[in-house]
């Protein structure tokens, strides 16, 4: 069945029958609705394959691990809405997105108020993209953020060691647009004018199509493929495999420039953080204790040299001899 919403105030007119059949639903109507939606995520296979809720729910219920309260909500065009009672089953599945479900991509993110609208859009993802084929000397973080930004909308940029020719390449994890095509390569000009051509892979982006570079299908299952054949203009496939990445690399490196970098123990000026001092009562209060003092009723074990034990064990060993 179709759904429809229009707006109170919309400017359209309603005629007496339309404002007869009209249902006025206040906030509080819709309290409870909301508290179920605010422990859900909604999310979004990225496929041009259909999927069923039956086929969703029973897959996931034993991919999350049987959360409790599960039950997945179609709401159209490969959008599901999923419900969970824990919270906790709700931030681990989040964190963790996006999934790959039978090698196509599912990306879920918490609900929001906004998506009271069946027709709220999921266009993006976010994915590390790896740039292949720069120059040492433009290996930096500025760099990276410029090469990223050409792809989507930057979250995070770091350093990473790689198996083969070039050991040390920049990563960028970005929000990239899915209905547009992925980018295989980017031109970089130098300061000296001279162009560079960079490669990009991506990481686990599913099954993707290296004619017309979109996710979701692959190129036998291309509509602009098969258009392009029946009119005999076939391009060439000029990406390739390659844009998959097949590594995800070990990070050497971590750099703060006005981005989330997890795990990072810099602060702003890049200095290690300092230790706070121990207070001055604390340090004489230590320094009047011995190790042979009590405790209420018991006292503090002693503490034994290496040398003072192996000296016991050899008397020990001339008493049984």
């Amino acid at each position: 069945m179709e759904t429809w919403m229009r707006t109170a105030k919309g400017e359209n007119s309603v005629s007496d029958e339309e404002s007869d059949n009209e249902v006025l639903v206040e906030e509080e109507d819709i309290k409870k609705g909301k508290e179920a939606c605010a422990k859900s995520l909604i999310g979004r296979v990225f496929a041009d394959k259909k999927f069923s809720v039956g086929t969703m729910e029973n897959a996931f219920r034993t991919i999350w691990g049987r959360p409790e309260g599960f039950r997945i909500s179609d709401r159209g065009g490969n959008k599901f809405q999923f419900f969970f009672d824990n919270d906790k089953d709700l931030m681990r599945i989040e964190k963790c997105s996006p999934w790959l479900f039978k090698d196509y991509v599912l990306h879920v993110r918490r609900w929001n108020d906004s998506d009271r609208r069946e027709e709220s859009e999921m266009q993006g993802f976010p994915v590390w993209a790896q740039f292949w084929g720069l120059p040492e000397c433009y290996k930096t973080v500025e760099v990276g953020r410029k090469l990223a930004e050409k792809i989507g909308a930057v979250i995070e940029i770091g350093f990473y060691e790689m198996k083969g020719g070039d050991s040390r390449i920049i990563k960028a994890r970005v929000e990239i647009d899915a209905s547009k095509k992925f980018k295989y390569h980017l031109c970089m000009i130098g300061p000296d004018q001279q162009a560079v051509e960079i490669g990009v892979g991506y990481e686990k982006i599913g099954r993707f199509c290296t004619y017309c570079a979109r996710i979701g299908h692959e190129p036998k299952e291309c509509e602009l493929l098969l258009t392009d054949s029946t009119m005999n203009s076939v391009r060439q496939d000029k990406i390739g495999d390659g844009i998959k990445a097949n590594q995800m690399g070990r990070r050497i490196e971590v750099e703060c420039n006005g981005y989330n970098v997890p795990g990072s123990n810099l602060n702003d000026q890049g200095e290690k953080p300092k230790k706070k001092s121990m207070p001055s009562w604390l340090l004489n209060s230590l320094s009047g204790l011995s190790m042979k003092e009590t405790v209420g009723d018991k006292m503090a074990p002693e503490v034994t040299s290496s040398h003072s034990k192996s000296n016991s064990l050899m008397e020990n060993r001339e008493r049984i001899w």
